[in-house]
């Protein structure tokens, strides 16, 4: 049976070495690629996101625009209801 040698391991270390090392260079490409698109991912979101504060920004504003011209139409329909109740109690 064969020994096992010391030299022959010491010989036989940096093969091992690089035969492990050179594994990790093949998934660098894909990790490269998954954190780039990942990244694109969160910049869709991001945008998703803005766009649909805008959205509500917008509404919110227009509802409470419609809400102040409703409020001054009653006012000033209110105003004009007490002037003919006035008028037709002096007459």
């Amino acid at each position: 049976m064969y020994k096992f040698n010391l030299k022959t391991f010491l010989i036989l270390l940096p093969f091992l070495i690089l035969a492990c090392s050179s594994s990790s260079e093949v998934t660098d490409p894909i990790i490269n690629e998954q954190t780039d698109k990942n990244a694109q991912y969160q910049q869709v979101q991001d945008e998703a996101e803005a766009k649909a504060k805008n959205e509500a920004e917008a509404k919110a504003k227009s509802e409470a625009e419609a809400k102040a011209k409703s409020e001054a139409k009653a006012k000033n329909s209110k105003s004009t209801s007490n002037k003919l109740d006035i008028t037709y109690f002096i007459a």
